[in-house]
């Protein structure tokens, strides 16, 4: 099964447009308990180029 959009965008573009639009929910899962949540957060931060970690 293949699930293709027609908008498809790399990570980095993605994870940029997300630190743009939408810190407050990047800073409440990097405040999250779970381990995981912290994690993708970071993930997501790193490769938008964020320096605030």
């Amino acid at each position: 099964m293949n699930n293709m959009t027609l908008k498809d965008i790399s990570f980095i573009s993605w994870a940029k447009h997300t630190c743009t639009k939408h810190p407050e929910i990047l800073d409440h899962m990097r405040k999250s308990t779970d381990p995981l949540e912290r994690a993708i957060a970071v993930r997501i931060m790193i490769n938008a180029g964020v320096n605030e970690l």
